[in-house]
Parts: C-alpha cells; sequence; structure tokens
C-alpha cells in the first residue's frame, strides 16, 4: 500500500492507538492514544502527543512502534519510528515514518465504541434459548408477553457489548437484548442472543452493575450494520471536533 496515497485509507483527525513494538521484559505493553494530525508524505506522517495523567508521554526517537489507525471504513495496523518532534496549531506533534506497509484489520467487530444507549433485557430459559434461535425474534409473540427490564449500553462493538443495569445478572446466563441503533428518525431496532461473560460494580456508583456480553449466533448482516454504525459515529464526531 506504500505506493498508494494514505489517504485512501486512514484520514486526517483519524483516533491513533500507540504500542511499544516488542519487549524484553515481561509486562503488559501500554496502550497510548493519539490523533492523526496531518499526512506529510506515502510514508510520513504527524500524530498528537499521546497523554496519559494529563502529561505528554515522550515517545523515544528511533524507536519503532506499532500504530493503529481507526478510519470510517475499518482498522489499519502499521510500524513507524519517531523522526522528529515539534508544536504546530497549538498542538505537540510527533513526525512518525512508517517502517511497514499497512495492513488492514480484519477482525473490526472487536473494537468497541464508547456510547450510551438505551437498551432492554431479560434472562431467557434453556427452553427459550432453544426456541429463540430458530426464530425470528421480532415476530415472536412470546417475547412481547413477558417484561424486559432496561439498562444502558456503555460500550459495543460488531461482538458484543458492555451495559450498566440496577441488578446483577449471573455470569453465563443467556440473555435477550433489545436496542435500537441510528439517528432518532431512523432508528433501527436490533434483537439478540447474548452471554453473559461477566458482572461488577460499577466502579463509579455501587449500586449499579456493569455486565460484559458476547452476542451469539447474530447475523453477519447485523453485525455489519453494527460496526458501520460505529465508525460512522465516530466519523461525525472527529468533524464536529475539527
Amino acid at each position: 500500500m506504500m505506493e498508494e496515497k494514505l489517504a485512501k485509507f486512514i484520514t486526517e483527525g483519524s483516533k491513533v492507538d500507540i504500542k511499544r513494538n516488542g519487549s524484553i521484559r515481561k509486562t503488559q505493553i501500554k496502550t497510548y492514544h493519539s490523533q492523526l494530525h496531518s499526512i506529510l508524505s506515502e510514508d510520513r506522517i504527524e500524530i498528537t502527543m499521546p497523554m496519559e495523567q494529563n502529561k505528554i508521554v515522550m515517545l523515544l526517537t528511533g524507536v519503532e512502534y506499532e500504530l493503529s489507525f481507526y478510519s470510517h471504513n475499518g482498522i489499519y495496523h502499521c510500524r513507524a519510528k519517531v523522526v522528529g518532534r515539534g508544536k504546530r496549531d497549538n498542538k505537540f506533534l510527533l513526525q512518525m515514518e512508517l517502517t511497514t506497509d499497512l495492513h488492514k484489520d480484519q477482525r473490526r467487530e472487536f473494537y468497541r465504541f464508547n456510547c450510551a444507549l438505551e437498551m432492554k433485557f431479560r434472562v431467557l430459559s434453556e427452553e427459550e434459548v432453544k426456541t429463540f434461535e430458530d426464530s425470528d425474534f421480532l415476530d415472536d409473540p412470546v417475547i412481547e408477553e413477558k417484561p424486559m427490564k432496561r439498562g444502558i449500553i456503555v460500550d459495543i462493538s460488531g461482538g458484543g457489548l458492555r451495559f450498566a443495569a440496577d441488578h446483577t445478572v449471573k455470569e453465563g446466563s443467556t440473555i435477550l437484548c433489545r436496542y435500537k441503533l441510528g439517528a432518532e428518525n431512523d432508528a433501527k431496532e436490533y434483537e439478540v442472543l447474548g452471554s453473559i461473560l461477566g458482572s461488577k460494580p460499577s466502579q463509579n456508583r455501587e449500586d449499579i452493575f456493569e455486565h460484559r456480553v458476547q452476542f451469539i449466533n447474530i447475523y453477519d448482516e447485523a453485525r455489519e450494520e453494527i460496526i458501520r454504525f460505529i465508525f460512522e459515529t465516530e466519523r461525525k464526531i472527529r468533524r464536529k471536533i475539527n
């Protein structure tokens, strides 16, 4: 991809994650967050200096890092090294030289988008799980006959979601999730099965519990619609910021 224009794949304002490439120590590799400021050439870019606890993180000159770009059409990875520093437009910037080609991440479903979306859910019995896996959820009258509880989706991806509720749901439970994505006047409703991977008290409130959910047998079309919603929404947010 080096011979093609970088702008076809990544755009200014895109979110960038930075990780040190390789480590001789058996410690957890930190990920720093940045933003693509400008594309200088086919192998040089400028990114904002990452921050940690309101302090600038000084990445080492000449050291190779792994970069992940979150573009409107997917996630791209490459390796790059710091070749310069500077300040422009009241921003502290790093000049990076790409040392490998960009390659697209085929696992877009794992990228989680922070949000605050209303949802309804209820725990299913084993008999219901078997029945609902082979049914059209929206047309199944059994669902309408049973009450659903309220929750707030705090992040979502093509593979699952995390939601907050005022009670805990047992790990391993299968739940039916119902939520809407899209603009208020053009929102589409989704109903999917999910498996509770874990539940824990919220860090902010003791009376609220957060749950990690993995989707079960979600249709490819629905998964792609979720992923498209995530990247389109992030692109709109970046436009407003810039």
